[in-house]
């Protein structure tokens, strides 16, 4: 059964405590949902709770930048196997 975790970004607005990325973990394959804003202890969040695993998919639910940073690691030719396309 898939492990599923939330990393929080520290950017609160007036309605959310920060954008949520969620990681589904799948064994060696990781899922990452909205890999969030370009900010740098996020973005080292995310990397750490991927460890070792691949990403076989990147969604990205509404393309923003606070759900989708350009400089996510996890979107890294070396780390994504097949993801959908970036956000503007």
């Amino acid at each position: 059964m898939p492990l599923v975790s939330r990393v929080v970004a520290p950017n609160p607005g007036p309605y959310t405590t920060g954008t949520n990325t969620w990681i589904v973990d799948a064994g060696p394959v990781a899922i990452v949902i909205d890999p969030g804003p370009d900010d740098e202890e996020h973005l080292n969040a995310i990397e750490k709770r991927l460890g070792s695993a691949a990403v076989g998919v990147v969604l990205v639910t509404i393309p923003i930048p606070t759900t989708a940073s350009r400089r996510a690691p996890c979107l890294a030719p070396s780390r994504v196997r097949e993801a959908l396309p970036r956000a503007r």
